[in-house]
Order: structure tokens, then sequence, then C-alpha cells
């Protein structure tokens, strides 16, 4: 959700704070997005997804270049109860399949949250390639609460900010990325009905290395 005087849409490449009853079908592709909603809650407008990733997946319609950056509110519901528990950001090849069969060439920033799944409370980058997975993780706690998150994508370096953990920085485990654009891409996976995985706006923006001395939260001012 952000104030009036923002202006998300000339700001950003890509900019969504979830206002109306639906997705705007000019920037996202919902054919295989599975159970979402947008809803509202303590003036907070947002898309809550409660699928499973299996076949599903939310995917932007635009190609976008590396390298970028990501940048999004999001929050790990776990008031309803249940066990694993995930919540998605990448940036995919690819945007005709689920997440869990789109394993073949995108970078995914994972919240895992949940006490059946072995990677328990777990913050991760993976880089899936030709079906097989890497990844890097650190420990994750923040449930139920309202995270800030940037993402920086190039073709040799992902860099993954939160305002709960600070940075986790990885160099893709020898598999750089391979692919000159990508599609952005929000999934989830939930144990029960219960469980939401929440996004309260997200942005993509031009990335360069050395980053110029600017302050984008600034410039589009959140409530």
């Amino acid at each position: 959700t952000t104030l009036p005087e923002s202006n998300g849409e000339a700001t950003f490449l890509f900019f969504d704070d979830f206002e109306g009853t639906d997705l705007d079908p000019a920037k996202w592709d919902t054919s295989i997005a599975g159970n979402y909603s947008l809803s509202s809650s303590d003036g907070v407008t947002f898309i809550q997804m409660t699928s499973t990733w299996d076949n599903n997946a939310i995917y932007s319609r635009e190609l976008f270049s590396v390298p970028l950056a990501i940048g999004a509110r999001v929050m790990l519901d776990t008031t309803g109860g249940g066990s694993d528990f995930d919540l998605t950001i990448g940036l995919s090849e690819t945007n005709t399949e689920g997440m869990k069969n789109n394993r073949y060439n995108d970078v995914r920033a994972v919240y895992d949250s949940g006490t059946a799944a072995a990677d328990y409370d777990k913050k991760r980058l993976v880089r899936y390639v030709d079906g097989n997975s890497y990844y890097v993780a650190d420990n994750y706690g923040a449930k139920d609460t309202w995270v800030y998150l940037s993402i920086t994508f190039t073709s040799t370096l992902v860099t993954f900010y939160d305002s709960y953990l600070g940075t986790l920085t990885w160099d893709y485990d020898g598999h750089p990325v391979d692919f000159a654009s990508g599609y952005l891409q929000l999934g989830a996976d939930v144990s029960n009905g219960s469980q939401l995985a929440k996004v309260d706006y997200i942005y993509l923006r031009r990335y360069t290395s050395p980053e110029p001395e600017t302050n984008y939260l600034a410039t589009l001012r959140y409530a």
C-alpha cells in the first residue's frame, strides 16, 4: 500500500501495490496462479496466496533484463497453524510451469517457515539448473510480521536483504545466471488454507554496480 502522493508506476520498471479486487491483467499472467485473493487489513492492501506450488505460480507478463533489483514488503501469516509453509519471489526464464515443475533456469528467494520442513525457519537463495537445485540458507524467524526485502540479480551474484535478518549474498555455487532476461515470479506453498503468504507491494528497478547514492524508499513513500 502506498501513500497518495507516491507514484510507483512512474518510478520503477514494474510496480504493484495490489489495490482493487483482482490482479491487473496487463501486469500479471494468472493462467496457472492457483488460489489467491486481494485483501486488506489495518489499512494495508495486499495479495494473499494459499496454494501449493506444485502446478501454480504467478508471473509478470513482461520480461525484464538482468541485472535488476526486486523490492517488496511481505509476511508469512502462520496464525492459522499448520506445518510447512513457503513464500517465494523469483526470476524465471519461463512462465508456463508451476513453481515445483519449473526447475530448469531460475533464481528464487525463499522464506521457509514450518514445523515439518527439513529447512525449518530458513531464508534461502535457490538456483535451479536443469532440474537440480543449489542454495545457501540462513536462520529465519520473522513470522506474522511485515518484512521489507530487496533482491539484486546479476549474472554472477545475488544479494538478498531483508529488514529482519540483514543480507545473504551468494555467487550461485558455480552456476551463474545464463539467461539475459526473466519473468517476475510469485508463489506460495501452504499446508492448509489458513496460512497466508502476503505481499503488500512489489517493484522492479534497474540495477547498476556500484549503485548510485539514491534512496528509493524516499522516492516512493509507504504507509
